[in-house]
């Protein structure tokens, strides 16, 4: 079975899902199976790694998945990275503000966890991307989960909402999903020239305990931003920019945790 990782941060503009899609890269490019599940509405996913043509083409996904529209079957679509497949969360031209309300349903929820359970078998990770807030796509996305990166942008504002988001993920773990760990908070837009973002990286390293956080940064790069440009999207240059290996960094550190979990296990 896959470990399912969800991103996750209340705060909007933060990097979780370049934090998806490059985690799911570098997985890829160690061989590893990778399935990203989109559970944000602006379908950003699928706009950053369709294939060439397929933009406007509405490919089913979550949402169609939960108001009975779609099988698992149809809603997994190959990307243009290596090893990763993707589930958008849906048809832009069909998404209708009273859909999000379906994920809060108890038994779509469960039918839900069951495809995603059966898909699992075929991966070693999915990597689950949610939008920014309290919504119920994100408590979905949570319920779902093993674990959770909280991507942390390197202002005052985001590091004064961590204590909120850190008490709702317990909150979580207590009522519905005892299974649920974090991964670890992830600092990003780190500017190595600007001495504020030493200073949340000191805060952060010192306030959370070493398995909680990533002692390594995403240094802020225009890169991340060609991202979502699926004409110019850097991850599918043959030389990657020096910025995106950031995002190596943490893929190794994941793999490493994963191995030294699944040893710790065998142990008797």
């Amino acid at each position: 079975m896959a470990k399912v990782i969800a991103v996750a941060n209340r705060k909007g503009g933060v990097g979780k899902t370049t934090t998806a899609i490059c985690l799911a890269f570098f997985l890829g490019r160690r061989g590893k199976k990778v399935l990203l599940l989109d559970l944000d509405p602006q379908n950003a996913l699928w706009a950053a790694l369709c294939h060439s043509g397929e933009k406007g083409s509405g490919a089913s996904g979550a949402l169609e998945l939960v108001r009975g529209e779609a099988s698992a079957r149809d809603i997994v679509q190959t990307t243009r990275l290596l090893n990763v497949d993707l589930i958008p969360f849906g048809n832009p031209e069909s998404v209708t503000h009273q859909d999000e309300s379906l994920f809060a349903m108890p038994r779509k929820r469960a039918a839900f966890v069951r495809v995603v359970a059966s898909l699992s078998k075929k991966y070693d990770y999915v990597i689950v991307d949610s939008p920014p807030g309290a919504s119920a796509l994100v408590e979905f996305a949570l319920l779902l989960s093993d674990s959770v990166v909280i991507p942390l942008q390197c202002q005052p504002l985001a590091l004064r909402i961590m204590p909120r988001i850190l008490r709702d993920i317990k909150e979580l773990i207590v009522s519905a999903n005892p299974r649920l760990t974090v991964e670890g908070v992830l600092l990003t837009m780190y500017d190595f020239w600007q001495p504020i973002s030493h200073e949340i990286a000191d805060q952060v390293w010192s306030y959370f305990p070493k398995k909680s956080t990533f002692r390594a940064v995403i240094r802020k790069s225009p890169a991340f931003e060609r991202i979502f440009d699926s004409e110019d999207n850097p991850l599918l240059q043959e030389e990657l920019d020096e910025e995106l290996l950031d995002y190596d960094v943490i893929a190794d550190l994941v793999v490493s945790r994963e191995e030294s979990s699944a040893e710790s296990r065998k142990r008797p």
